[in-house]
């Protein structure tokens, strides 16, 4: 999954890209283009950004870029949601089928640290679990 999400930002940085040039080109098209039907376009078109600008934060082509900002943090935020999900979901799985480490409940946990004689603490307990899952990788290969 987390092959597929980060290309799926990579892409998603590539069509902002290629969108800001190819608002460029569509501009510089209708510029080349002769006439009064054009050079209206061109000054609705220009009219249009300036206002855009305005509104915005008045630096050029800020209104562009914060849009572009908005759907990467978008992006990003649902990319967390899902990640955050499936880790709860390995979790449950993980102590439905009774995996060490997993079915100790973290309230019955010790503090921070390393826990007392017959405890283990929550950072203990998180290391512990680690270590678990790497052992169940190595034997499933993955």
């Amino acid at each position: 999954h987390e092959r597929q999400w980060w290309d799926g930002r990579q892409a998603l940085l590539r069509t902002l890209s290629t969108r800001d040039s190819n608002k460029k080109k569509l501009a510089d098209v209708l510029a080349s283009i002769s006439g009064a039907a054009s050079a209206a376009a061109v000054a609705e078109v220009e009219t249009k950004k300036e206002k855009k600008n305005s509104e915005g934060d008045g630096d050029g082509d800020g209104g562009a870029k914060e849009e572009q900002d908005k759907e990467l943090r978008d992006y990003d935020k649902k990319v967390h949601k899902a990640y955050t999900e499936m880790c709860a979901a390995t979790f449950k799985d993980l102590k439905r089928m009774g995996i060490p480490f997993f079915c100790i409940d973290e309230a019955e946990c010790v503090g921070e640290g390393e826990g007392e004689e017959g405890k283990v603490g929550k950072s203990e307990l998180e290391r512990l679990r680690g270590r678990m899952v790497g052992f169940l990788e190595d034997m499933v290969g993955e």
